[in-house]
This record gives structure tokens, sequence and C-alpha cells, in this order.
């Protein structure tokens, strides 16, 4: 019969015989094969905002255009609504239309705010300021 704490004695003395890292050497001795075993992948085309122009962090489900802000989502959503608002005799889209007539719309201003007592836009400069620095 065997001890248990003679066992695990063994089984720990074997795990630490065991290396706890593998080091390797890679030698490319020529730039072009460096570069074929070594390939990397392009970086992903940047998505660009189609109201802003600014880098796109969103992406709309219903058209597919990258959006920044909700302020050019809600942009792109009317333009939307009034496109379908051209194609007629459609009944989908008539019934679509319909329902979006019975939801309150805010309005669509960039410097609106819906926070009581916040400033939506920073100050502008001083006038003085600004014709000073011109003439230095």
């Amino acid at each position: 019969m065997q001890c248990p704490a003679l066992t695990s004695l063994v089984h720990k003395s074997k795990c630490a015989e065991a290396p706890l890292f593998i080091s390797s050497l890679i030698c490319v001795s020529n730039p072009y094969d460096f570069i074929r075993t070594f390939k990397c992948e392009r970086p992903r085309d940047r998505n660009v905002c189609a109201v802003t122009g600014r880098p796109a962090r969103y992406r709309d489900p219903v058209t597919g255009l990258p959006y920044s802000s909700a302020y050019a989502f809600k942009v792109i959503r009317d333009r939307y609504h009034k496109h379908l608002r051209t194609m007629r005799g459609n009944e989908e889209v008539s019934s679509y239309l319909n329902s979006l007539k019975a939801l309150p719309t805010p309005p669509l201003s960039p410097r609106v705010s819906n926070v009581p007592g916040s400033v939506a836009t920073p100050s502008r400069a001083p006038s003085n300021l600004a014709t000073s620095s011109m003439r230095a």
C-alpha cells in the first residue's frame, strides 16, 4: 500500500524538473523572407460619418450608413423618411409613415440641449481678442 504523502512528493519533484519556459530564436537573413513569413494584415479602412465627415463609430442598421453622433443619426433617419415619402403606391411604406406621424419628433438642432440650465455650445471668443491676434 502506497502512502498518499509520498506519491504527492514524487509528483511535485517531477513537476519541479520540467522547465517553466521555452526559449526560441528565429534568424532571417533575407528581408523578403521575413515579409513573406510574418505577413501583417492591412489596417481596416476607417468609416467616415456620412453627415459630419468625422470618424464614425456606429452604423445605421436600416440604411447602412456610418455616423458619429446622435445628431448625425437623426439627420440620416430624417433624410431616409423624406425619401420614403416620395415612394407612392407602396402600402407597407405608407403604413410605416402613418405610424411615424403618431410619434412626437424633436427638432433637429445640434445646439439644443434637453437639460435645463446646461450650455450645449462653448462660449465664443471676444471680438477684440480675435482682431488683436490678426494684427500681430
